[in-house]
C-alpha cells in the first residue's frame, strides 16, 4: 500500500490488520496499534461530572490513549483522548473532563443472551412436561 493512497477503514477492519500492514498506514505507530488492540468494544453509558451530560450507546473503542466514540440510533458522540481509566471506580478522565461509566463488552452481552435463551428453552421444556 502506497502512502499516497487514500483508504478508509472501519475499526473492525483496522483491528483485523496484521501489525505489518497497520504500520504502513499513514500516521500509524506501535503505540497506536497497541491502544487500538487493547481497547474494548461494547455497550457504554457515560456521565460527564462537571455538567451531567449523559450519553449511551455502542462503542468499538474504549481504551486509554484514544477517543471513545459512542453511537446509537439517533446520534454519535465522542470524547477527547482518554488519559486514564479506573475500572474499579468506573471513572475515566480526558484532558478536560472526568466521566463515570457503565460498560458491558459484546462478549458479556452475548453470554447473557445465551443464558437467557437457555432459560427460555428450559422453561419451554418444563411447560411441555406438565
Amino acid at each position: 500500500m502506497e502512502e499516497t493512497e487514500t483508504v478508509k477503514f472501519g475499526i473492525k477492519e483496522i483491528k483485523q490488520l496484521p501489525k505489518e500492514e497497520f504500520m504502513q498506514l499513514k500516521g500509524a505507530t506501535e503505540q497506536l496499534y497497541e491502544q487500538i488492540h487493547n481497547a474494548k468494544a461494547g455497550w457504554i453509558s457515560v456521565v460527564r461530572q462537571r455538567d451531567g451530560l449523559h450519553k449511551k450507546g455502542y462503542t468499538e473503542l474504549f481504551g486509554e490513549g484514544i477517543s471513545c466514540v459512542i453511537t446509537n440510533q439517533n446520534e454519535w458522540w465522542r470524547t477527547s483522548n482518554i488519559q486514564s481509566i479506573d475500572w474499579n471506580n468506573h471513572t475515566f478522565t480526558t484532558l478536560n473532563s472526568v466521566y463515570t461509566f457503565e460498560f458491558k463488552s459484546f462478549e458479556e452481552i452475548n453470554k447473557d443472551r445465551e443464558k437467557f435463551h437457555e432459560h427460555l428453552n428450559d422453561e419451554s421444556k418444563s411447560n411441555q412436561q406438565e
